[in-house]
């Protein structure tokens, strides 16, 4: 058990502090041997210093007595004076022989010492090697206790994770999880994708301008944190993590619209609902979205070119059209005419209202596959577009590519005009163009803000990874469309609307616009 593996580990962290404790006394004696070995030593210096000095003395001794001897030959009457002397000079010379014995005994003693203090030096070298090698083994044996340690903890580590996965998940957690699951896993199929075409499009609204979206982030970053605030960041009510793994098992290459738009639906859109759901839940007062609303949906309906007969009824209301669930109609693109209002999917607010459920509309959104629209190419035609139509191609970039963007950015734009809608989406699955229409300043220019998941949170720090990932990014874009969606004027904006000029791209149908013909399209 965990509380066993605990208490094995607090054992071995006893007995490698007793193993160190031991190797620290073992050090200090053998400090001490050495310190009495070069004390040893001195001595033995001093004794050698001193034999010398009386070997020196001796010798000179013997010289002043080849001096007497000579003198005496000399001066023998003065030796008889000197008689005295002489035997006081034996006497010290007896004296002196008697010291030197007694220092040649000691030098004896001291040589023989040496000999004993050589031999125990010697004891003390084998037995430090001894204790070396004890020392290397208790080392060897303590290596093994911590690679034994360091088994446990991985071993405890592992089955932390494994808990992990299987409790109900943080929304920290479960918006890591989605986006490491999810997002790398997106591939293009090219051996099964659908024939590449540019979708012609006929009496379309066109912007005039594209202009990158000012302070977009700062502002996603501000609303996410509010979210995660509100539903707080221990609160465990999102799925378990094994389940979004579970999930991302499944996750095919995209070769098709089709398959993308179910990719956006099961691995962006549904965990969306999960966290959009959970913030009304938690918020009753609704003081993040602002909205007056009990969920958000992705609805895939399509509607008659004339809206404006539905707008009256939801003018008070946070978006541009409300359809009652049992009044929806689905069909297939196919079978729809040309100018239909028919995106391939909206964001909506599920609203009760004289007791029937509604579906009011956030704003709609168009799904191109990434192989259609690559995020080089979204990069580098959104950069160069600012005056839509007269923006010429770059070298480096085929022609069918810069169309491809220019349409997808007009189709949704299309789309986001014919609905009153300020906020609008264009995605690959891979990248998402977040777009907006200033209907205060005529809505002729449209605002847009590439955000590349994958991409971008490789290159933000961990606490900025959730607020970048495609899930968070959308819920952030959700909340700021409601909230905007409240303050707009839709009798105003039809006003505008009808003032647009429309376009017809892929044919020329109008010579009156002849920049644009030259290119494939036409103004009205």
């Amino acid at each position: 058990s965990v509380a066993e593996l605990e208490i094995k580990d607090r054992q071995l962290e006893e007995k490698g502090r007793q193993l160190e404790e031991k190797g620290r006394q073992l050090e200090e004696k053998n400090r001490q041997l050495e310190e009495k070995g070069r004390q040893l030593e001195g001595k033995n210096r001093q004794l050698e210093e001193k034999d010398r000095q009386l070997e020196e003395k001796d010798l000179q001794l013997e010289k002043e007595g080849h001096q007497l001897e000579e003198k005496g030959h000399l001066l023998e009457e003065k030796n008889r004076q000197l008689e005295e002397k002489d035997r006081q000079l034996e006497e010290k010379n007896r004296q002196l022989d008697e010291k030197d014995r007694q220092l040649e005994k000691e030098g004896h003693q001291l040589e023989e010492k040496g000999h004993l203090l050589e031999e125990k030096n010697r004891q003390l070298e084998e037995k430090d090697r001894q204790l070396e090698e004890k020392n290397g083994q208790l080392e060897e044996k303590d290596r093994q206790l911590q690679e034994g340690n360091s088994l446990s903890q991985e071993k405890d580590i592992e089955l932390s994770n494994q808990a992990k996965l299987l409790q109900f998940s943080t929304i920290g957690e479960y918006l890591m999880k989605c986006h490491v699951s999810y997002i790398p896993t997106v591939q293009m199929n090219a051996d099964q994708r659908t024939p590449y075409g540019v979708t012609k499009l006929k009496e379309r609204y066109g912007p005039t301008h594209a202009n990158p979206w000012e302070g977009f982030l700062g502002e996603q970053k501000t609303i996410f944190e509010q979210v995660c605030k509100t539903i707080g960041p221990d609160l465990r009510e999102f799925p378990r993590l094994i389940t979004v793994e579970e999930i991302a098992s499944n996750i095919r290459p995209i070769a098709s619209e089709k398959e993308l738009e179910m990719f956006i639906n099961t691995y962006v859109e549904n965990p969306v609902r999960h966290v959009m759901k959970k913030l009304f839940s938690v918020d009753p007062q609704d003081k993040v979205c602002q909205a007056e609303g009990k969920e958000v949906d992705f609805r895939y309906y399509y509607f008659s070119e004339d809206m404006d007969d539905i707008t009256d009824t939801i003018e008070e209301h946070a978006a541009a059209q409300e359809v009652q669930g049992n009044k929806s109609t689905k069909a297939s693109k196919s079978s729809t005419p040309e100018g239909t209002f028919r995106p391939d999917g909206m964001c909506v607010l599920i609203k009760w209202r004289a007791g029937q459920k509604g579906s009011i509309l956030i704003f709609p959104y168009e799904c191109k596959p990434p192989h259609n629209l690559t995020n080089e190419n979204l990069d580098v035609v959104l950069k160069l577009l600012g005056s839509f139509w007269t923006a010429k191609k770059p070298e480096g970039i085929t022609q069918r590519a810069w169309k491809s963007v220019r349409y997808a950015l007009t189709q949704t734009y299309d789309y986001m005009i014919r609905s009153l809608s300020e906020f609008g989406i264009l995605t690959t699955g891979t990248a998402i163009v977040f777009l907006r229409i200033d209907w205060a300043s005529g809505a002729k220019s449209l605002q847009y803000h590439l955000a590349r998941p994958a991409f971008d949170a490789a290159q933000a720090s961990e606490a900025d990874v959730a607020p970048l990932s495609a899930v968070g990014q959308y819920v952030s874009f959700i909340v700021r469309a409601l909230r905007q969606s409240r303050h707009g004027d839709h009798k105003a904006r039809m006003a505008i609307r009808e003032r647009l000029p429309k376009v017809t791209m892929g044919t020329a149908t109008n010579t009156n616009a002849a920049s644009a013909s030259s290119s494939g399209t036409a103004m009205r």
